[in-house]
């Protein structure tokens, strides 16, 4: 989900079932957490500092940089402004009663009756990062961001125990706080290091430190979290890094959650269940019940027999047959074999080709022919019941030098094809030509510098990046160009046309995702990104699919450009290049059907299911009957179909 503003305050209701995000600008979105259903939306003056729910989930408390606290009705969507205080707010919280208790940046607790009325107001010193009730409302905690806080009787605050201790170690670290105040650590070095306030006997349950957690990585952190029951998030340059506490007889376990941006802010659901994770304007939610049942491994591992990084050109055909150019694992090394098509449904393997590394490879229409692109020309190979028969070859027009080799191909119903050559040309082939027709000519005279370019299932559209860092648009039948569109002044890193030609997406050098839609000739939206990703889209232009340098595959909502996460690609088990992220060792296509097919040198042939139909499948596979109403709204998204949804 993402916003108009950067994320600046995050919260879950007690029942895990609901997110409230606000951001730089004031706005706060209420949404569902395993939707991207919006339940509210209102504002305040200021940046959002803090948001909570109240304990029954039907109030949403906000307050800004202003001092100014907002109470939200989400059943009459109504927002009341309470009693503003002097500083911004820090942290806020309900109470089993319905009462609020606010704290400022000048360390004055406020505590408000349900009705909104002010009861009392105390200067304490403590800024609070967490504000709880405990003890049945009998008493307030306050916990700060240097490892001290307070406690405080209700309603008239009056100190039961109050530290003002700093733990905090000299030089770089970070800290927090779990939401339930018992937790407060900082991390250093790659390790935890944890306290709590002393114990008052008849108040133990403000003490309590933080379990031990298995050593991190060592990579920088810029985010920290922590649960109450046990669990710890940290924020790196590369993603997440997740880390279950240590029990006894067991050494804890590190997870690593990717697909979104370096995070700027990190929180727990009370239940430790769930994570938010903020990266400028998007949010992403992760849900820890849930395991990833996306991949399918085929058993087809592939070899890494060059220095240099290659990911191996991939293509799908009209009956779930999938090719791709590398050799097999433990296959000996012939360029014979450096073509393979295999066949899901009969598990049978075909075998050509005459050339090394093949850049591009397209199935006819009718899946009957392979295309397979390199050095300036494009083979047919006519595929067999027990092998690839090569036909013949087009030689593309044009001047001879590297960059004039296919990126991409789109075969035509009528034997013709549509060729996009990395020198920004765009070549058309007849049926029976030896030779191909320029529709577009090259766009760069330079063979040291490639250019970015996509072609429409039809071939009929072609996008091409110029040397200037814009894109164009081009008509192929006739080679006019149509439109021009430039991502704000941002490189392309990578580019894909979808929707039969009718929508292009972009991923720009200054972490911009963006979707153009050619009818319309604008931006229909533009999404945070972390750099370094490529693309691909299906035909109909429904799903669409970020493949990242670190190998995090991310799938976006192609009407909203909301993040949907996604998984990872499993590291090589064999690689000589040794250099590169393994996105960039790894080839990806999506299939008609919605599957996603990927092919990492070194690694392994993967399916991966994105498509709406293959999740109600796997979902009726592990239930094992018909979805209710409710879990078809919440593990699908939409509303559910009036038949049964399985058998």
């Amino acid at each position: 989900m993402s916003s108009a503003k950067d994320i600046s305050a995050l919260a879950f209701s007690t029942d895990d079932k609901t997110v409230a995000v606000g951001d730089e600008g004031g706005a706060v979105a209420v949404r569902r957490a395993d939707s991207r259903a919006l339940r509210a939306r209102t504002s305040l003056p200021g940046r959002i500092t803090a948001v909570g729910f109240s304990q029954d989930g039907t109030r949403l408390a906000a307050g800004d940089s202003k001092g100014n606290v907002g109470v939200y009705d989400l059943t009459r969507k109504t927002l009341r402004r309470l009693a503003a205080r002097p500083k911004s707010v820090s942290s806020l919280g309900f109470g089993m009663a319905g009462q609020l208790a606010v704290v400022d940046e000048a360390g004055t607790v406020a505590l408000y009756e349900e009705s909104g009325r002010m009861v009392r107001s105390k200067r304490t010193g403590h800024s609070g990062t967490v504000t709880v009730f405990q003890n049945v409302d009998s008493h307030l905690l306050v916990r700060d961001r240097v490892g001290g806080g307070a406690l405080y009787t209700v309603p008239e605050l009056r100190t039961v125990q109050d530290s003002n201790e700093n733990v905090l170690p000299g030089g770089q670290h970070l800290a927090a706080v779990s939401n339930g105040g018992h937790c407060f650590g900082y991390l250093k070095f790659g390790e935890l290091i944890s306290t709590g306030l002393p114990k008052r006997k008849g108040h133990e349950s403000l003490a309590g430190t933080c379990p031990d957690f298995p050593a991190l990585p060592n990579e920088e952190a810029r985010a920290l979290a922590l649960s109450d029951n046990g669990r710890m998030a940290v924020g790196t340059a590369s993603g997440i890094t997740v880390a279950d506490a240590q029990t006894k007889g067991d050494t804890g376990r590190l997870r690593t959650l990717t697909g979104v941006g370096r995070p700027s802010l990190l929180r727990f659901s009370d239940t430790g269940e769930r994570l938010a994770s903020a990266h400028g304007r998007t949010v992403a939610l992760w849900n820890f019940q849930q395991s990833s049942r996306t991949a399918h491994a085929h058993g087809l591992s592939l070899s890494d027999d060059e220095t240099m990084i290659h990911s191996p050109a991939l293509a799908t055909g009209p009956d779930g047959q999938v090719a791709w150019s590398n050799l097999m694992q433990d296959e000996p090394v012939s360029k014979e074999a450096r073509l393979h098509v295999w066949s899901p449904k009969g598990r049978r393997m075909l075998v050509g080709g005459d050339a090394l590394l093949y850049g591009a490879l397209a199935f006819s229409p009718d899946g009957r022919t392979l295309y397979a692109g390199l050095g300036g020309k494009v083979q047919s190979w006519r595929v067999q019941d027990t092998r690839l028969v090569k036909r013949r070859t087009v030689t593309l027009s044009g001047r001879q030098d590297d960059y004039r080799d296919p990126v991409m191909i789109a075969p035509r119903a009528d034997g013709s094809l549509v060729i996009a050559s990395d020198d920004g040309a765009v070549h058309v082939a007849d049926p029976s030509a030896q030779r191909t027709r320029i529709a577009v000519p090259r766009g760069t005279g330079d063979p040291r510098r490639g250019l970015l370019s996509s072609l429409s299932d039809d071939g009929r559209t072609a996008a091409v990046e110029n040397t200037k860092g814009a894109v164009d648009l081009y008509d192929v039948g006739s080679g006019r160009k149509m439109q021009s569109v430039r991502l704000d002044g941002e490189k392309v890193n990578a580019l894909a046309l979808a929707g039969r030609g009718h929508a292009l997406f972009l991923d720009g050098s200054r972490g911009t995702f963006a979707r153009w839609d050619l009818d319309a000739q604008r931006f229909r939206w533009q999404s945070d990104e972390p750099n370094g990703a490529r693309v691909t889209s299906s035909a109909d232009g429904r799903t669409v699919l970020t493949l990242a340098d670190s190998g995090a595959l991310t799938r976006w909502d192609a009407d909203t450009g909301d993040r949907l996460g996604g998984p990872d690609i499993p590291l090589p088990l064999h690689t000589l290049s040794g250099i590169g992220g393994i996105g960039q060792h790894t080839g990806f296509v999506m299939d008609s059907a919605g599957t996603l097919w990927t092919a990492t040198e070194g690694g392994e042939v993967l399916s991966w299911d994105f498509s709406v139909a293959s999740w109600i499948e796997g979902l009726c596979r592990i239930a094992d009957r018909n979805l209710t109403d409710a879990e078809w709204r919440r593990y699908v998204g939409t509303t559910p179909p009036s038949r049964p949804t399985c058998g």
